[in-house]
């Protein structure tokens, strides 16, 4: 499956932001990200989470792009965000747009801005939690079925589903796209994303949490197992929480 970074549909855009930070274990806070994958606070906006750790907290100068990201952090709603350690994200849809991200302990922050006039002034921000970059998807969070442990030699996962956006309340299984895998000396990180119709209007009833089975290329070989579609990569064996 290939992931491309666009423009999602209008039920992303809604939630991308919302602060859904799991409880994250020590393992889990530092789990490396993925290589390969971009990941969005925002859709519009990708980045490698890797970059953020070169974000080291010099950022000054008269460059105007950082003079207004300076004015939006004297906010009053901007006043937990953190001072520095903040990485530029060029938007893919205009050059006349784009963000910063920044990670401060478990949380994760974004600032968007456009040019108007002339002039960059900000155009949204706020908490966020960052998922992979998809076309016209959503991301869907995935664990391992209570009880189930895979043994080395086995080949199918028996996981949970749990499809966050509005999309009416609808199993999600019919409209899963291809699983996309990365295979580690000691990990194997998966992301499952489910189609979604572009600009299409959903009700919030609540979504379900199904059954499904992942089929793998290789044995598990003891690797750990991690749901790679948020950041950082969420273990497998964590209770979903909906």
């Amino acid at each position: 499956m290939a992931l491309v970074v666009v423009l999602a549909a209008a039920s992303l855009l809604l939630s991308a932001c919302q602060t859904t930070n799991p409880d994250l274990s020590d393992e889990t806070r530092e789990a490396p990200a993925p290589p390969g994958l971009e990941y969005e606070c925002y859709p519009g906006f990708p980045f490698d989470p890797r970059d953020l750790s070169l974000a080291d907290g010099s950022e000054t100068g008269t460059d105007p792009k950082w003079t207004a990201l300076e004015r939006v952090l004297t906010y009053s709603d901007t006043e937990t965000f953190p001072h520095s350690g903040w990485l530029e994200v060029p938007a893919t849809f205009s050059p006349e747009s784009f963000g910063f991200v920044a990670r401060s302990g478990d949380n994760f922050y974004e600032i968007r801005m456009s040019r108007r006039a002339g002039k960059w002034e900000p155009s949204g921000w706020g908490a966020c939690q960052p998922r992979v970059a998809v076309v016209e998807a959503n991301v869907l969070q995935w664990a391992l079925r209570r009880g189930a442990r895979p043994s080395p030699g086995d080949q199918r996962l028996e996981v949970v589903l749990h499809e966050v956006e509005c999309v009416g309340g609808r199993d999600p299984r019919p409209h899963l796209l291809e699983p996309e895998v990365i295979y580690e000396e000691e990990r194997i990180l998966i992301v499952i994303t489910a189609a979604i119709e572009p600009g299409g209007a959903y009700e919030c009833p609540g979504n379900p949490v199904v059954n499904h089975v992942i089929d793998l290329d290789e044995p598990t070989g003891g690797r750990t197992l991690w749901d790679a579609g948020f950041y950082p990569p969420r273990h497998a064996t964590r209770q979903l929480r909906t």
